[in-house]
């Protein structure tokens, strides 16, 4: 008779070749699964190799790198590397494997290899060129990708659609026909990840069909909104830009540090009670059309400079917490 973890380990991932088309490196990958999670961070690293390479593992790995998966597919551009540096060779290194550099720039294996071993330096400029031009087209298409499917996501919402539209505007990019029409054709479909050996838009040659009704009632709904958003002036539109124009400004606020009955784990016993001013940073967010917090740090308290452990501030225990956590599902698993 099974248990309620019976189907614990019979996930399978099954999207190792894309990932890997994309990241290079199953290093690369692995460190992108919420690595700032505590019990991330201790998994065994042979259990994450398993999953990425579809071996049946627990629903949480698999779902993490799925997760992973959809995200890069859908929103390519903050996964892709920096710039090419100065010191080329380390980032290449980073990036992927040696032949795998020769194969995609279209230089001979062995002159790469020179190349890396610190001999054969008249090929420094090509390699160079090469690496940019790469470089170059795997922004484009991952920024143009990103781009299309989070207009894409709008056109079900008319507030959304137009707070994108009115970004546009803003950004001084002109809203066509095309424009609105590639949106439609891709809402209809899930992109593809991008192979780094051959950058292509994730979209691939998805095209409006302008015999489809749903493409063009949707299409239609879309330039309606647009002309009445024109003929009142966008009134009403959010704009994407802050208040008044302040990017971002500084606040202060004072507190009261809580007692035993909000510590659980009485990790804070130095603070109870104590009165305290923190000051911390707000800044615009254009996406979000809203300030966010950044830099908060306690710069007083009861009247004086802070001690170290009070500029520390309220500890909520997290990492307590995720042990326990951790304790629990290992029990979990063997009952």
């Amino acid at each position: 008779m099974g248990g309620r973890n019976q189907n614990l380990n019979e996930a399978r991932f099954q999207y190792k070749n894309e990932l890997l088309a994309f990241n290079r490196r199953e290093k690369n990958v692995l460190a992108l699964v919420d690595p700032e999670d505590p019990i991330v961070q201790q998994r065994s690293q042979g259990a994450w190799n398993k999953a990425l390479n579809g071996k049946p593992s627990p629903d949480e790995l698999v779902d993490a790198l799925e997760a992973l998966f959809n995200q890069q597919c859908k929103d390519p551009l903050p996964f892709i590397p920096s710039s090419p540096p100065q010191d080329l060779m380390a980032w290449m290194d980073e990036i992927a494997s040696r032949p795998w550099w020769a194969e995609t720039l279209g230089i001979e294996s062995n002159k790469i290899s020179g190349w890396f071993a610190g001999r054969s330096k008249k090929i420094e400029v090509t390699i160079r060129e090469g690496v940019q031009k790469w470089y170059d087209q795997l922004h484009e298409v991952a920024s143009h990708t990103s781009k299309i499917t989070r207009l894409g996501e709008s056109i079900g919402d008319k507030v959304v659609f137009l707070e994108r539209m009115m970004r546009l505007r803003e950004d001084g990019e002109e809203i066509t026909d095309d424009l609105l029409k590639s949106m439609v054709a891709a809402w209809h479909i899930a992109p593809r990840i991008i192979d780094w050996a051959e950058p292509k838009l994730g979209f691939g040659d998805v095209q409006f069909d302008d015999t489809r009704v749903a493409h063009r009632l949707i299409f239609d709904d879309l330039c309606g909104w647009l002309k009445e958003a024109n003929a009142n002036g966008w009134e009403g539109v959010r704009s994407s830009f802050p208040p008044d124009g302040v990017w971002d400004y500084e606040k202060s606020k004072s507190d009261t540090w809580p007692g035993k009955w909000a510590d659980q784990y009485g990790l804070n016993k130095d603070l109870y009670g104590k009165a305290y001013l923190a000051e911390y940073r707000l800044v615009w967010n254009r996406d979000r059309r809203a300030y966010e917090m950044q830099d908060w740090r306690v710069i007083e308290v009861e009247g004086r400079v802070p001690t170290e452990r009070e500029a520390a501030g309220w500890d909520e225990g997290s990492e307590i917490f995720f042990n326990e956590l951790r304790k629990e599902r290992e029990e979990s698993f063997y009952t």
